[in-house]
């Protein structure tokens, strides 16, 4: 299946599609979002301080890839959208 080249804006049934709930699905942006905010920084000031948090980066970005990918797998996310 090939992706449209601009991505959907509105799909007022994603939630159905991906199986969550609201508060699933709100729970699951909100623990990326800290994680991705959390990686930038960290890798940010390991950047700038390379003896400051020498595993951290690599380590935080280890952990959000698992559990996205575990996602994907249990919301049926790649199966219709493969990466």
């Amino acid at each position: 299946m090939k992706l449209p080249a601009i991505p959907y804006v509105f799909d007022w049934r994603h939630l159905k599609t991906v199986k969550e709930t609201y508060w699933q699905h709100l729970s699951w942006v909100l623990y990326s979002t800290v994680m991705l905010l959390a990686i930038a920084v960290v890798g940010f000031i390991h950047g700038v301080f390379p003896f400051l948090f020498p595993e951290a980066p690599d380590a935080l970005a280890v952990r959000w890839n698992k559990k996205f990918r575990e996602r994907r797998e249990r919301t049926g996310q790649s199966d219709t959208r493969p990466e």
